[in-house]
């Protein structure tokens, strides 16, 4: 704990959010997630625009700065994370919280899909984890990776654009509706390991 409070002094932040308000947000979004589909539908016909953001890695400047390029979610400004929020970077503990208070406030204008760096096995071993416990403690880690194991896996854009974290089979012909099908929850990581 020392060690990251002298890494966040160093980089200028001072305090994190109380572990009673980040169990809170990642409660909220669980309700949420839970109801999604596998494959989301986006339509941005009303906005004519989405901002596709993919592998934040915990590296909450680039979050920063996409915000104020782009400006912040909203009807007119619709976004989607495109996975591997996680790992790597020292924020990613600030960024989940940060894109899960987002999806709170802006249900039908912020979408989050699932990377690889969100399944268990992976972040566990690749410093989530260790941030983590580093700032809060095991509930919240454990809260964190409820919500991940619910997220869909892509989301279909107006109909016609598939985004997803991870590539598709070259050898094989692979559908929406089989990635729809594809089921998600704790049974699902359970199985994996």
């Amino acid at each position: 704990r020392k060690e990251t409070k002298k890494k966040k002094a160093r980089n200028g932040i001072k305090d994190i959010l109380h572990a009673k308000y980040a169990l809170q947000i990642a409660t909220g979004y669980m309700d949420i997630v839970r109801k999604l589909p596998s494959v989301v539908h986006v339509n941005t016909q009303q906005s004519g625009k989405i901002t596709v953001v993919g592998d934040l890695h915990g590296q909450l400047r680039d979050l920063i700065h996409i915000f104020r390029h782009n400006g912040m979610p909203s009807f007119d400004n619709p976004y989607l994370f495109n996975g591997d929020l996680v790992d790597r970077g020292d924020y990613a503990c600030e960024i989940v919280l940060l894109i899960f208070a987002l999806k709170l406030k802006h249900p039908k204008f912020v979408f989050i899909n699932r990377g690889n760096h969100e399944e268990p096995h992976i972040n566990i071993y690749s410093g989530f984890e260790e941030e983590c416990m580093a700032k809060y403690d095991h509930r919240v880690f454990q809260m964190f990776h409820a919500a991940f194991v619910w997220l869909p896996y892509a989301c279909l854009v107006n109909g016609k654009t598939l985004v997803l974290h991870g590539g598709l089979p070259r050898d094989e012909t692979v559908s929406v509706n089989d990635i729809r099908n594809i089921a998600r929850g704790p049974d699902v990581c359970s199985e994996k390991h």
